[in-house]
């Protein structure tokens, strides 16, 4: 029998990673090496995903300056992915959601918070990329 998640989890597809660490190698993707003339949008659009999805699994890149010969990771379209979160003080549900276009209640379902206005510092959330 294959495995069971509780009600309202949902299962990453990728591994996380922190988003103060280095990410490690994304499973449900592959790497792409830029070269000259290489922009997000176009890389985006080549592969079938969006700009967005593609910063969220490469953390620290500066889309107005890819540097030649650096690596992005490029997450495999309709796959879900996740980041891991550590949160840090003044960190809210609807902050977080905003900053990472995620509606709050569905960070809470997805991180099984009962009780949004208590989110501890150091405690780690799955965000969806």
């Amino acid at each position: 029998m294959g495995w069971m998640f509780p009600y309202g989890w949902e299962p990453t597809g990728v591994a996380g990673f922190e988003m103060d660490a280095d990410p490690p190698e994304v499973p449900a993707g592959f790497l792409h090496t830029v070269v000259p003339g290489d922009t997000l949008y176009n890389l985006a659009t080549r592969y079938g995903i969006s700009v967005e999805a593609i910063t969220a699994v490469n953390p620290g890149v500066v889309p107005e300056n890819l540097q030649v010969g650096s690596v992005l990771r490029i997450p495999v379209p309709g796959v879900v992915t996740y980041i891991r979160y550590t949160i840090r003080p003044g960190d809210t549900l609807w902050l977080l959601g905003q900053r990472f276009g995620v509606d709050w209640r569905r960070l809470a379902r997805i991180n099984h918070v009962m009780d949004p206005s208590n989110l501890m510092v150091g405690m780690t959330l799955l965000i969806p990329a």
